[in-house]
């Protein structure tokens, strides 16, 4: 299986994780759900985006392996090509 850049992670399975305030998670391949601690769960699919508002626990199920973009991700120039890249910019 080819390595994933920094800010890229491959899911096959269940998992949590903690977040800080401001984390964002964006899918870009795959299918599941991610459930925020007390709060509805949400489905998962391609271009699906989360925000956290607060610090949390993210409880996900992955039902299709998922890529996902972390923070990691969002620092200096990667993420700038990749939302001109994404948009059409």
């Amino acid at each position: 299986m080819p390595r994933l850049p920094p800010g890229f992670l491959k899911k096959t399975q269940d998992f949590e994780e903690q977040v800080e305030e401001g984390a964002t998670r964006y899918i870009l391949e795959g299918t599941g759900s991610c459930t925020p601690a007390g709060e509805p769960g949400i489905e998962l699919e391609p271009g699906t985006l989360l925000e956290c508002r607060a610090p949390t626990t993210l409880s996900w199920k992955v039902a299709t392996p998922l890529v996902i973009l972390t923070p990691q991700f969002e620092q200096g120039k990667i993420f700038a090509g990749f939302a001109l890249a994404l948009f059409g910019g």
